[in-house]
């Protein structure tokens, strides 16, 4: 190995030194040489024990591990013994040609200018501390190819848009992760209040309703807590500005049309279809129902139903159980408009909102009993037209506003018109949704 410091490369050439000096002078040289070479070996000692301290308590085991792999192996410019060996031998044949001849050698040779090199490279790296290991680069983020892929990419998962929640990672009041939330709306003592649910309890949220929890900029303070047994769950929003209800299932529709003779109509597939319910029906969970005039044909609806929050996106979802007068509805449609009466009479929500970090849409198992008996099972996968596309259409031409209620309409099976056997609820019936990472939703008929 070639070293390239101008301290060795400049040393000071010893064969031009005088051939006539005196055997005393030779002697004394050979002591001098002597003398640095201990000096040099213990120095070298200390500095490899310095160096194995310092990577110890800098946990820096790798560092440790080359240094004592670079001080064992045999390469003349960098271990100890191609340090010491050649110069210790180049004083035994100094004093053993001073004693017998009164010749000499030279006292510097190339092999001990790479050893002087070498301990002067050490030494400089003693100083300057253990050198780091090269790291791996690090593996650049690739960006999406063109900006339709960007716009994918960005509204994956609904945005995850979690309102007024402590960011994952981080410890609430309580000391615990606060990474999942179920908002709801309760009553107690008289007072309704929103809060969020935490296993059996019922923690109340400091801000007038929920709605300005989805919309607030900052993490509201959380005030008493009370047991889930002491409380009324309303619906979580109990007065929403609005309520779109969409017809999103594609079973739901062939079939119910199927049972009238029809098909679906190829204007289904071009766009997703709504119309607006009634925001001052809304019920909540375990709240009656009460039968309404006129009809003989009372059915339920089972969907799920999507809570607008800030800038327009999802705040989170809930059950929606949308309940429905079908021989009113036949003669309003023969009108051509509605349903209008044979829907606004009734719509429950609940139990809780759940938000998107937990629960984002698109899967979940559906069920509907009656009295105990199930009725109805689906699957939110099913969903014909994505939540993206629905608030789309929902949004076109017009403004959300935080609180607005997206339904997705009825889940195929999820409704008795499609089972077409004629078993209307009546009074005194318990309908039951339960829909998988939203909990159940009962209502009584009365």
């Amino acid at each position: 190995m070639a070293w390239a410091d101008p301290e060795v490369a400049d040393g000071e050439d010893v064969d031009d030194v005088d051939d006539e000096e005196d055997e005393e002078d030779d002697v004394l040289l050979a002591g001098v040489l002597a003398a640095a070479l201990a000096v040099a070996a213990l120095a070298l000692l200390v500095a490899v024990a310095v160096a194995v301290l310092c990577s110890a308590a800098a946990g820096r085991a790798t560092a440790m591990a080359a240094a004592a792999a670079a001080l064992i192996t045999p390469a003349p410019a960098v271990t100890a013994a191609s340090l010491v060996l050649p110069l210790r031998r180049r004083c035994l044949a100094l004093a053993t040609s001073a004693s017998s001849s009164g010749s000499r050698d030279d006292v510097m040779t190339p092999s001990n200018s790479v050893a002087a090199a070498g301990m002067h490279s050490l030494s400089r790296a003693r100083l300057s501390g253990p050198s780091r290991q090269p790291q791996p680069p690090r593996r650049a983020v690739r960006k999406p190819d063109c900006p339709e892929q960007t716009q994918i990419l960005k509204r994956a998962a609904l945005k995850r848009y979690h309102p007024g929640r402590r960011q994952q990672g981080k410890q609430g009041k309580q000391g615990k992760e606060a990474a999942q939330v179920r908002y709801c709306t309760f009553r107690v003592d008289g007072d309704t209040r929103p809060g969020r649910v935490e296993g059996s309890e019922v923690i109340t949220i400091q801000a007038p309703t929920l709605i300005d929890v989805l919309t607030g900029t900052t993490d509201p303070d959380d005030g008493q807590r009370y047991s889930l047994a002491d409380v009324t769950l309303l619906a979580p929003i109990p007065v929403p500005p609005s309520i779109r209800d969409f017809f999103a299932f594609e079973q739901h529709v062939a079939t119910a049309r199927r049972n009238r003779g029809s098909e679906v109509p190829k204007e289904w597939y071009e766009f997703p279809v709504f119309y607006f319910t009634n925001p001052a029906a809304v019920y909540g969970p375990d709240d009656d129902i009460p039968y309404p005039d006129g009809t003989n044909e009372l059915d339920y609806e089972l969907e799920v139903a999507a809570v607008v929050g800030k800038n327009e996106d999802i705040g989170g979802f809930m059950i929606m159980n949308d309940f429905s007068a079908r021989d009113i509805q036949r003669k309003e449609m023969r009108v051509g408009l509605g349903p209008a009466k044979a829907k606004d009479f009734a719509t429950s929500f609940g139990p809780v909102l759940v938000t998107t970090d937990e629960f984002d849409g698109t899967s979940g198992v559906m069920t509907a009993t009656v009295n105990g008996e199930e009725r109805s099972r689906g699957s939110l996968a099913d969903l014909h037209y994505s939540w993206e596309r629905i608030l789309d259409q929902a949004k076109r031409n017009t403004h959300l506003q935080p609180g607005d209620v997206i339904g997705s309409g009825t889940v195929g099976t999820g409704s008795i018109l499609e089972h077409n056997d004629g078993r209307w609820l009546t009074r005194g019936d318990v309908v039951e949704f339960e829909i998988e990472g939203l909990g159940a939703l009962r209502n009584r008929v009365v």
